[in-house]
């Protein structure tokens, strides 16, 4: 996509690029590569939720009917739409939740490192550990609200 916004790659060349990337991402994300599969890549993407739109541009690649460059762009926005909700997403709210995680773990650890020093835990210490806890419940539940769109000028959170 980013060769396509340069005038230095013939529309030709464009055209092979995204049939290319359409094709592989459709292989990759159906499971096509495990042998003796009895499904179709249709079964398969519908199956996973996979733009069946992507589906039918790579059946027509593979069988040299070119679509319009428009309708590969548009394909390719949609596979980059659902590899965005679908992964990068998820593993950014995943990795969220660990970091939150050891920042607790940690707090956990000093409360017992005082502990072990002295008789009891201040009230400061069972506060902070209830906040980092408040603090992790309420990232969460408002990441999980935050729909992922696209746009004319790129990826944009809303």
């Amino acid at each position: 996509m980013l060769l396509d916004e340069e005038d230095e790659v013939s529309s030709g060349d464009v055209h092979q690029l995204y049939g290319a990337a359409i094709s592989r991402v459709v292989h990759v994300m159906t499971g096509s590569f495990s042998m003796g599969s009895a499904t179709t890549y249709r079964q398969r993407a519908q199956k996973i939720g996979f733009p069946e739109e992507a589906v039918e541009v790579r059946q027509r690649v593979a069988h040299g009917a070119l679509p319009s460059l428009s309708e590969m762009r548009w394909v390719a926005a949609l596979t980059l739409q659902f590899l965005y909700k679908n992964y990068w997403q998820l593993q950014r709210k995943e990795l969220m939740a660990l970091k939150k995680r050891q920042v607790v773990k940690r707090k956990r650890e000093e409360v017992e490192v005082k502990q072990d020093s002295g008789p009891t835990h201040s009230i400061d210490d069972i506060q902070s550990l209830l906040k980092a806890a408040q603090e992790t419940l309420e990232d969460t539940v408002a990441e999980e609200q935050q729909p992922a769109t696209t746009a004319q000028t790129g990826w944009t959170i809303s």
